[in-house]
């Protein structure tokens, strides 16, 4: 059985759990989030707490069984506290800014960037380097962030482009020229 698939998810006060026919609809403070079952998954629902069950013992209901509770642990916590990734951009020239519903970022490039900020996602940019994306479906937050990362990934030998506040890009020693060993002996 799968081990993050057998404990309960505690439910705060302020959270509620439906199971509306196939689905499984999570509301919060921050807002409503709704999943779909996977075949052979099943949902107890309890005041305080919900437990993930499975029909089978295949390979399939097992792997099921722990992404359907990962998926109910990530809806909860989004409804509770939103989820936020921050992008730095680092480089010459490279800034970023709000017009409208548009996120503008020039990385260099001729003509800068533009970026639509998706329906329940909310950017800040408190300052031209820093973007903060925020929202309550976890999936939907990183998958938009990592759009923003690949317009310019992080060059491992320069240290320019656009990366996760926290992450560290280890840096490539480029090119010798001279020395020995080279063809211009």
């Amino acid at each position: 059985m799968s081990r993050l698939g057998k404990r309960p998810i505690e439910l705060p006060e302020s959270v509620t759990v439906k199971q509306q026919g196939n689905t499984l609809v999570v509301s919060g403070p921050e807002g409503e989030l709704s999943q779909k079952l996977l075949p052979g998954i099943s949902v107890e629902i309890e005041p305080n707490s919900v437990l993930i069950k499975r029909k089978s013992n295949s390979k399939r209901q097992r792997s099921y069984h722990g992404l359907i509770w990962s998926l109910m642990q990530n809806m909860v916590e989004g409804v509770t506290n939103k989820f936020t990734k921050t992008l730095v951009l680092k480089g010459i020239g490279y800034r970023a800014r709000l017009q409208g519903q548009e996120l503008i970022i020039e990385l260099g490039y001729s003509n800068p960037c533009e970026m639509k900020i998706p329906e329940g996602i909310t950017v800040d940019v408190p300052n031209r380097t820093t973007i903060n994306v925020t929202g309550i479906d976890k999936e939907r937050v990183g998958q938009f962030a990592a759009k923003l990362r690949h317009l310019r990934s992080p060059d491992p030998y320069n240290q320019k482009g656009i990366k996760y506040e926290g992450e560290y890009i280890r840096q490539k020693v480029g090119k010798t020229v001279g020395g020995e060993g080279s063809l211009g002996d």
